[in-house]
């Protein structure tokens, strides 16, 4: 490891991430209500890489961020990744989310 890398005390897992503020999407398109769904290839994501806090934010901020309510996942090596996820997104620990956007928010799963 290079001596010149400035790393908390913890090491890299201790890196707060900055992200842009970004402001949802109005949910609605001509005035009407609309539901934002996307697909996702998560390109082998296994349970270590979702594990990894700074995967973890990726995934869960920006599917916060986009107002994401339904997304098909492709790609995981593991099924037990996606659980990871949930988990996440349901237990509110990623990035700056306010109280209202976890009371409205709640992550389910369903297989084919």
């Amino acid at each position: 490891m290079s001596d010149d890398l400035d790393l908390p005390p913890g090491g890299p897992t201790q890196i707060i991430s900055v992200r842009p503020n970004v402001e949802p999407p109005l949910g609605l398109r001509d005035g009407k209500s609309v539901v934002r769904l996307a697909t996702w290839s998560l390109q082998g994501c296994s349970c270590d890489k979702a594990n990894n806090p700074g995967v973890k934010e990726v995934v869960c901020m920006t599917l916060l961020e986009n107002d994401i309510k339904l997304l098909a996942v492709q790609d995981l090596l593991e099924r037990e990744a996606l659980d990871k996820f949930c988990v996440e997104l349901n237990q509110g620990n990623t990035g700056q989310r306010t109280e209202v956007e976890m009371a409205s928010r709640v992550v389910e799963k369903y297989r084919v």
